[in-house]
């Protein structure tokens, strides 16, 4: 018999996120391995501490010890794999323009193997130093990959990059959701439990919400970065009774029979799974329009959009949703097929197996 074939292109992926932190980077590579496990491409994630390989990737865990070069040291541990693994990789995929993908695209350079980087967000920078640190870490990425992908026009516009492809991120398509019928109006947040992520905001606007809406609640799913600010800050709005907080639950999706609306108030992203995943399951969201999300987001097609902090016009739009229970079924049959047809991880995948291919041929 013969053995079976060896993969035909060995990529690493490179994330600076471990396994015990919530990461829509980590999705993509998960999912874009999984989509091309039949597709002769092997992948091997390296990132920071204790990734267990699955069945679509082989993993390359480090243990970074330092706290303060934490970065560093992670950039420096990257470099030397790739360098020592020389004969065992084909490609080098980046995400985000880090230090440690600098370090991963330098070495790609080194060993003669193309390097592609993927541009996911651009976070807001604390004063000019950070914005120049930014800036020569986009422009040192992008000379160094012989590929630059945006999620969307929108995330290259962010970074100022000219020269990109777009590979929106995409997400598996599931039975449509049907919302609970124990008499409660249920929202969904998944996502980090920050100010970022627009958390507290809501927080507030459910506080409003609840006057008009007395069967109110919020199902949160997420971890908590600072549990006592947060429990603090829902006794004094009086909301504590009002939300179940799941903490991080991978599958929070099979339980969105329980949610009417998904809301994700969030003062910057890129284009998050979490809104994908629950529009791809019939959930009308409310979003803010940062990042990629107008890309997906239609107001009043596909979901409301409300303004960046404004947690009155987030509890009006939640308030609209609960008084318009026919809109919001149309809205949410409209982003599952919008997330169907533009946004599915096969298509995500393909896109970045079309640019691998590209490159490792003309390597």
């Amino acid at each position: 018999m013969k053995p079976a074939p060896g993969p035909n292109l060995r990529v690493a992926q490179i994330s600076a996120y471990g396994s015990d932190q919530v990461s829509g980077i980590n999705k993509v590579i998960a999912v874009i391995g999984s989509e091309l496990t039949d597709s002769g491409i092997e992948f091997t994630l390296l990132s920071p501490g204790g990734v267990k390989p699955d069945e679509t990737r082989n993993a390359l865990p480090f243990r970074v010890r330092m706290d303060a070069g934490r970065n560093l040291e992670l950039a420096l541990r990257t470099f030397f794999a790739l360098i020592g693994r020389r004969r065992q990789f084909d490609l080098v995929h980046a995400h985000q323009p880090h230090v440690q993908s600098i370090a991963a695209l330098l070495a790609a350079r080194i060993l003669g193997i193309p390097g592609i980087i993927t541009f996911h967000v651009r976070a807001p920078e604390n004063g000019i130093g950070g914005r120049l640190v930014v800036q020569f870490l986009t422009r040192a990425a992008s000379s160094l990959a012989g590929a630059a992908v945006a999620v969307s026009t929108r995330i290259a516009m962010d970074f100022g990059i000219a020269d990109y492809t777009v590979v929106p991120n995409g997400v598996e398509a599931s039975a449509p959701a049907q919302g609970d019928a124990r008499g409660t109006f249920a929202i969904v947040f998944v996502g980090r439990v920050t100010q970022t992520k627009g958390a507290y905001v809501l927080l507030e606007a459910l506080e409003k919400a609840s006057r008009t809406i007395p069967a109110l609640r919020l199902v949160m799913y997420g971890p908590v970065d600072d549990a006592g600010h947060y429990d603090r800050v829902k006794s004094s709005l009086g909301v504590a009774g009002l939300v179940d907080d799941r903490g991080f639950d991978p599958d929070w999706r099979s339980r969105l029979l329980e949610g009417q609306i998904f809301v994700l108030p969030s003062y910057y992203e890129g284009l998050p799974i979490a809104l994908l995943e629950a529009m791809a399951s019939g959930l009308p969201p409310i979003v803010t329009p940062v990042g990629g999300i107008p890309d997906v987001v239609t107001h009043k097609e596909t979901g409301l959009i409300v303004p960046v902090g404004d947690s009155a016009a987030l509890a009006d739009a939640i308030v609209w949703m609960e008084s318009h229970p026919s809109d919001a079924r149309r809205m949410g049959d409209a982003a599952r097929k919008r997330v169907a047809s533009q946004f599915s991880s096969s298509g995500m995948a393909r896109g970045y197996e079309r640019i691998y291919r590209s490159l490792a041929g003309n390597g």
